[in-house]
């Protein structure tokens, strides 16, 4: 047992218990929780079993104890038969708890538990594998979360928190390989990042389709059975599942984990000269980056090019492993095609760059692509116009597309919104920005009330699907900065549901929420109600609502309560996250950190929280002048999270200084 794992818990605590073939599974957390303990014991039961039967050997000790602590720095830990839990990613509450709640508490418990066996029995050498440790955790959560509880339908939901975050934050240059070599102590807070998480979940995800899902079960159980008590390297996992699959796992994998970054495919077509139903590809893979200074990189990737040609009646596939900087490839049967899907399903690690014919047939048939190849397509574009490759008036386009074919689905939003954010922010620093203001206001409003006003609801009742409320609480969110009809009835449900006259859905809090931080009177009573809230979940809808604020007396309120003690660090967090999207925090941020730098650092104490908060608040500048400004107040703190924040600057102000006159244009002719 490595020494990581060993902990200990002391304080005045309560507990849920069952055993269940011969082992005792407990919930501990404070007293007064125990009615939000129930559905993590349920959990953590059905969890082991499902890994005792995937792994083929049982879970090896006599008692699991969970544990919901009140003042943790972390997520989780899963510290061998004591997993310690933040109290908001292990209670959950059935009457009070919203269904992205559910989601989390599900995916976390999933996540510590798969850590039993892949960390726990079996132990890589050294930090320099431990992204087979979380990356596989990250992954295999989903499949354990959508085996226990299917009605979550937790799949969809993995191509943004793991796929769509790994390509962002490995789209810099200083990003780094998902094996990275760590030599001291203080190497290790670099490690624990989205590549290690989110790029290491998606490079499995990649492995899993490229040898099969029996294979890897096979593959996997051999690798327990061999390895059980024992310490182990990336490459012992390979070739256990190169011998199952007879594949070449580590060329094609180790070249996406041994390098950083990820290539883009450019794909164009052309008729074959010896058929007319046959189609010639040609790929050619690149590096991508948002920004860089240098000569183009002449990195290459083992990339798994899988192509579907649609038609009316069928669909033909093609497939081959592109080992060279391009390559051609032919595809028969091919007549009547409606459209071409490159990476369908985007199990492959890597961004598609259509020809503009492609891309116009795709955004004509945009309906008829499934959730994975939609949200790829926007997660893709949206880069592609943050890097400078096509112009963002395509990608707006794109947006406009998705409102016109009536998307429902709450991860697509979710996308677009932050994307609209971030639109925003450039628009917020343009000399026309008090002119095109209302333009980007009536733009949000009309391709979201399109979707939004196909439900009907109140704050208690909602008649549709979990996904159509999480989806309906997106949208309230957004269109209450801008849509006073919509900002005045949420505000009435703040006001009804703090005089106790309603029972305001979970769901929707936040969106009231956010509406109060847009009203002075009702900002200051929804701080006096913070003080009676003794649900972290709800202190956290409450802080993640300060994304909407755009009173700089309001603002700044909130960086001196993000450091006070009327809140625990690990909420307090929140606060910055929620402002980072936000340009009217962004010099109160700047201004807040410069005069408050040691304080921040005391309240948090954990140089990789510290990092986070300060790259929270610089990320959002767009201009040279702020990054240097930014560089030189803090050289002597830049670890990698401040450098990927600094180089944001830098792709931000690239991107504005090419883009923003093109950006008001669009919108004053929309």
């Amino acid at each position: 047992m490595s020494t990581y794992l060993v902990a200990f818990a002391m304080g005045d605590f309560t507990s849920v218990s069952k055993t269940s073939h011969g082992i005792k599974y407990s919930i501990y957390g404070p007293v007064g929780k125990e009615h939000q303990m129930g559905y993590a014991l349920g959990a953590c039961e059905a969890f082991i079993q499902f890994y005792s039967d995937f792994f083929g050997i049982p879970y090896p000790l006599e008692k699991l104890d969970l544990i919901a602590i009140p003042d943790i720095s972390i997520g989780a830990m899963e510290n061998w038969g004591l997993v310690t839990f933040r109290d908001d990613l292990l209670l959950f509450d059935s009457k009070l708890s919203s269904q992205n709640t559910k989601k989390n508490v599900s995916l976390v418990i999933a996540h510590e538990l798969a850590h039993q066996w892949f960390g726990n029995l079996v132990t890589m050498k050294w930090w320099t594998d431990i992204w087979l440790n979380e990356g596989f955790a990250n992954w295999i959560e989903y499949l354990a979360v959508d085996s226990v509880f299917p009605e979550l339908k937790v799949w969809k939901y993995f191509n943004i928190a793991n796929y769509g975050a790994a390509l962002e934050a490995d789209s810099y240059s200083s990003s780094h390989p998902i094996e990275m070599e760590a030599n001291l102590p203080s190497d290790l807070d670099d490690i624990f990042d989205h590549i290690t998480y989110c790029k290491g979940a998606s490079v499995i995800n990649m492995m899993y389709k490229f040898v099969g899902s029996d294979n890897l079960r096979s593959g996997l159980r051999d690798y327990m059975v061999k390895y059980q008590y024992k310490n182990v390297s990336t490459q012992d996992l390979w070739d256990c599942l190169e011998k199952v699959s007879q594949k070449p796992v580590s060329k094609l994998i180790g070249s996406f984990t041994r390098q950083m970054g990820h290539p883009v495919i450019h794909v164009t077509t052309e008729p074959s000269t010896d058929d007319s139903n046959t189609i010639c590809f040609k790929f050619e893979q690149n590096m991508f980056l948002f920004y860089s200074e240098g000569e183009a990189s002449s990195q290459q990737w083992v990339v798994p090019v899988y192509v579907d040609c649609v038609c009316d009646t069928k669909t033909t596939q093609g497939y081959m492993l592109l080992v060279n900087k391009s390559d051609k490839l032919l595809i028969e049967g091919c007549q009547n095609t409606k459209f071409i899907l490159l990476n369908p399903g985007r199990s492959g690690f890597y961004r598609i760059h259509y020809s503009d014919d492609m891309y116009s047939k795709l955004l004509t048939h945009l309906k008829d692509l499934q959730l994975e190849d939609r949200i790829g397509l926007l997660v893709d574009y949206y880069s592609f116009a943050r890097s400078g490759l096509i112009c963002t008036d395509k990608y707006l386009n794109l947006v406009a597309r998705f409102s016109e074919i009536g998307e429902e689905n709450e991860e697509i939003w979710r996308v677009v919104i932050r994307s609209l954010n971030d639109i925003h922010s450039l628009l917020y620093f343009s000399p026309d920005y008090s002119r095109i203001e209302q333009k980007f206001e009536k733009f949000c409003c009309q391709i979201m009330r399109r979707i939004l006003d196909k439900f009907h609801f109140t704050a208690d009742k909602f008649d549709y699907d979990d996904c159509s409320r999480t989806l309906v609480s997106s949208l309230l969110t957004m269109l209450c900065r801008f849509d006073l009809e919509i900002r005045s009835k949420l505000l009435k449900w703040f006001e009804d549901y703090r005089s106790k006259k309603v029972e305001v859905l979970p769901d929707f809090r936040i969106c009231m929420f956010h509406a109060c931080y847009l009203s002075k009177p009702h900002f200051l009573d929804l701080m006096k109600y913070l003080e009676d809230v003794t649900m972290t979940e709800e202190k956290i809808d409450i802080f993640v609502g300060a994304s909407a604020a755009n009173d700089p007396e309001i603002i700044r309120q909130l960086y001196e309560l993000s450091i006070s003690k009327k809140v625990r660090p690990q909420d307090s967090r929140f606060i910055y996250t929620a402002l980072s999207h936000n340009p009217h925090s962004f010099q109160i941020g700047w201004d807040f950190l410069k005069g408050n730098f040691q304080a921040i650092k005391d309240f948090y104490q954990v140089p990789m929280i510290v990092s986070r908060v300060i790259s929270y608040i610089i990320g959002g500048f767009c201009s040279m002048e702020k990054y240097h400004e930014c560089s030189d107040f803090l050289q002597s703190s830049q670890s990698a999270a401040v450098k990927q924040s600094l180089e944001s600057i830098k792709v931000q102000s690239r991107w504005f200084t090419s883009d923003e006159r093109k950006i008001v244009h669009w919108f004053e002719k929309y």
